[in-house]
């Protein structure tokens, strides 16, 4: 299963509390507690500044990785808009090209929902839909308009292929490029040095401590199994959802002629 799954990602942040408490228990156990207690005073301002550093790194990423889901559903979205505004406008094309711009819409939603969006949350994409989508684009561009109405048309119908195009583009942009290594990198890091600094603080009851640790690495878990979720979109248990081509394929079907 991927990290980026419910059940998975539970697990992780329950097995980071537990892993960091017991790691308090081995530093109480190595190092010497008085020694620990007389740099209090240093201790609690260093942590102060690394941790207001790294709380603000990582809540910059979190929303970068939440816009990132957001841009996803909205790019989706705008695509099968693009896609339904085409088949409108080539209602008003001869019955000929009416019916090759229907059908290869249809066969690109079809291919795109039913096979492309499996392989996107592997970052790939599908070279039938590829196919489709430049067929249908080819298809808007051949049309050779006689009116003055076909020709507002032909304009119009233009722009919508032309902006299909640069939306799928992004889509397989964003489902290819997810969060970069280096984040990763300094992320966990981070989050290792943040929660180290809390061992070297020394409470009489060590169940205080326990605690206090636990809650400061549940809560940076959290935030980094938020970015898991959201800064891939198109893949995991939180991915953005085909429903717009399915929609779009339901009307096309209902309403060809």
């Amino acid at each position: 299963m991927s990290l980026d799954s419910y059940l998975i990602g539970t697990l992780l942040v329950v097995a980071s509390v537990l892993v960091s408490m017991l790691g308090l228990l081995i530093v109480r156990r190595l190092l010497d507690i008085e020694r620990l207690a007389s740099a209090h005073d240093i201790s609690g301002n260093f942590l102060s500044i690394v941790g207001t550093m790294y709380a603000v790194l990582l809540g910059l990423i979190v929303v970068d990785a939440m816009g990132r889901y957001q841009k996803a559903t909205m790019n989706v979205e705008e695509e099968t808009n693009q896609l339904a505004d085409i088949v409108y406008l080539g209602d008003r094309m001869p019955t000929e090209k009416r019916k090759e711009i229907r059908s290869l819409a249809i066969q690109y939603a079809q291919v795109v929902s039913h096979h492309e969006w499996s392989e996107m949350s592997h970052g790939r994409h599908n070279t039938e839909a590829q196919g489709a989508v430049l067929k249908l684009m080819a298809a808007v561009r051949d049309w050779e308009p006689n009116t003055e109405s076909e020709k507002a048309i032909y304009a119009t119908a233009l722009v919508a292929a032309t902006d299909l195009w640069n939306a799928r583009r992004e889509r397989l942009i964003v489902c290819q490029q997810g969060v970069p290594v280096l984040e990763w990198f300094i992320v966990v890091l981070g989050g290792i040095v943040t929660i180290g600094l809390t061992y070297v603080f020394v409470f009489e009851d060590v169940r205080i401590q326990l605690a206090l640790t636990a809650m400061v690495t549940l809560l940076i878990a959290l935030n980094v199994y938020l970015i898991v979720m959201f800064g891939y979109p198109f893949s995991g248990d939180l991915k953005v959802d085909p429903n717009s081509f399915h929609s779009a394929l339901s009307v096309f079907e209902l309403t060809g002629t």
